[in-house]
């Protein structure tokens, strides 16, 4: 090799131990994640509902199919709330949870309303129609980043219980009486 080929590789081999290796997922600060803390909201379960007033229903005595009229009276109160736990307030779960999942969530429904709902009955069955109130369980915690941008939990406020419909309809048709699901 010439003295100008010598010189040329070792500057290359040089400039090869020069260049700063990439940072490593391991190598992160922490304030790369993140400062502060945030709220961690959760789905729990299946939604689920409670009765928000009586069920009407009847039969219909007719060969032929029937839309049969109900008037629906909102008169059980329902409200959100915590299981366990608390310490936040109900008015800042609902932001919480507003902010974080794709939810329309409630304080409460609406009582002292008077609503009518359509059923279509086929001839000789029962139709009932039981107004309802839709529920979904969220679990509410307070944390912030550690470490890698491992999540850390302060505090578990636990679970709370949101409205997620003021006003659901279930109903049923059968040839002998039944009870409204869900």
């Amino acid at each position: 090799m010439t003295s100008r080929a010598v010189a040329t590789s070792a500057l290359l081999v040089g400039a090869s131990f020069a260049v700063p290796a990439a940072a490593s997922a391991t190598e992160v600060h922490p304030n790369s994640c993140g400062t502060g803390h945030f709220y961690n909201v959760d789905e729990v379960g299946p939604r689920y509902y409670q009765a928000s007033g009586d069920t009407v229903g009847e039969y219909n005595d007719s060969p032929r199919a029937a839309t049969l009229k109900y008037t629906l009276s909102v008169t059980k109160s329902r409200t959100s709330g915590w299981t366990f736990g608390g310490g936040l307030s109900v008015k800042f779960a609902l932001a919480e949870i507003d902010g974080n999942v794709s939810y329309q969530v409630s304080k409460a429904n609406t009582t002292g309303i008077s609503v009518e709902h359509d059923l279509s009955v086929p001839g000789k069955r029962y139709g009932y129609v039981t107004p309802k109130v839709e529920f979904q369980k969220f679990h509410i915690e307070k944390a912030h980043y550690g470490p890698n941008c491992k999540t850390i939990v302060d505090k578990d406020y636990g679970v709370f219980h949101a409205v997620t419909a003021k006003l659901f309809y279930s109903t049923c048709v059968s040839k002998h009486r039944c009870t409204a699901k869900p």
